[in-house]
């Protein structure tokens, strides 16, 4: 899934299961909101000029997605790395679970507190919900 706007893009009260593909040279991967809870694993999400994966701010948004270890028993076992601006960029007061993937560095994402890894951006803005991506790959999948 390559050179698109958002690469997958989910929205209302969808649940998709999110598995398996190449997602990259988009400007977004995957784009996640409203009340979407899609279940992400073992996916490639490499190279995109924005995000890797955004959730999204919405009024009333209750996006949740599962990246990892979540609600949704997601295995994780993505690459989420090479993206422009942030790998996972949460900007929704949920926190988002994105445990056992791999970030580009066996340290993990970059993150607010602790930007000192090469890997790719695991961001969330200070009043919004956390990204919780540990444990983390240390090799590839």
């Amino acid at each position: 899934i390559v050179s698109n706007q958002h690469g997958i893009r989910t929205y209302g009260d969808s649940c998709p299961e999110i598995r398996g593909n190449n997602i990259s040279n988009n400007d977004t991967g995957i784009y996640c909101r409203e009340s979407a809870t899609p279940i992400i694993s073992y996916n490639n999400i490499s190279n995109n000029s924005g995000y890797g994966i955004l959730i999204d701010d919405v009024l009333g948004n209750t996006v949740k997605p599962d990246i990892g270890g979540g609600d949704g028993q997601s295995d994780g076992q993505n690459k989420i790395v090479g993206s422009t601006s942030y790998g996972v960029n949460n900007k929704n007061t949920n926190n988002v679970m994105a445990k056992n993937n791999w970030w580009g560095d066996t340290h993990g994402p970059k993150y607010p507190a602790d930007s000192s890894s090469s890997g790719d951006w695991a961001f969330w803005d200070k009043v919004g919900g956390d990204i919780i991506f540990t444990p983390h790959l240390i090799t590839e999948p």
